[in-house]
């Protein structure tokens, strides 16, 4: 015996109301996509006071679903770019502002960094480290084909194997 049973959950919105042409699609985003999350924050819109539906089809609320999600994409992928140019401006304007000649992050001696380029970091992100701050810049560099380039694999510190890579080049990580 299945505890959530779906036909259950299907057939009490149809006697809500709800009109529903095509079961196995709405099974399926009733299954899916949370019964909680799909019906309560999507059929809000379409039930009265009583919880009652009045000439509601269920694909109107996968119709709501369907775009709510494509929108939360669209916008999710802008913050994405604006988050992308804010990062490679700042690594430009860091490059620029302390005459980082080489334009790596890394070679910079550390007392220099940490207490110039970083010196707010512990107003900002207060429990984390000089160290933390630099594997978190650097952490996820392998994986993207352009900074990859940079490795040197004959080093063994996460860190420090990051050191001919130009800052710029770092943010696309």
């Amino acid at each position: 015996m299945s505890i959530v049973n779906l036909d259950n959950i299907i057939k009490d919105l149809e006697n809500r109301g709800l009109v529903i042409k095509d079961h196995d699609e709405f099974a399926y985003y009733v299954k899916n996509f949370n019964v909680n999350t799909f019906i309560v924050e999507y059929s809000d819109f379409f039930e009265n006071e009583n919880h009652q539906f009045t000439n509601v089809n269920a694909n109107d609320i996968i119709k709501l679903y369907q775009f709510d999600k494509n929108l939360g994409n669209h916008i999710f992928r802008e913050i994405l770019v604006i988050e992308k140019i804010i990062n490679t401006n700042i690594a430009i304007e860091t490059i620029n502002y302390y005459n980082i000649i080489d334009k790596c992050i890394l070679k910079l001696d550390a007392n220099i960094l940490h207490n110039s380029v970083l010196r707010n970091l512990d107003k900002v992100e207060p429990y984390t480290e000089y160290r933390t701050f630099l594997y978190k810049l650097t952490k996820y560099m392998d994986s993207n084909k352009v900074t990859r380039k940079y490795i040197d694999i004959s080093v063994h510190d996460d860190i420090l194997k990051w050191a001919n890579a130009p800052l710029d080049i770092m943010c696309l990580s």
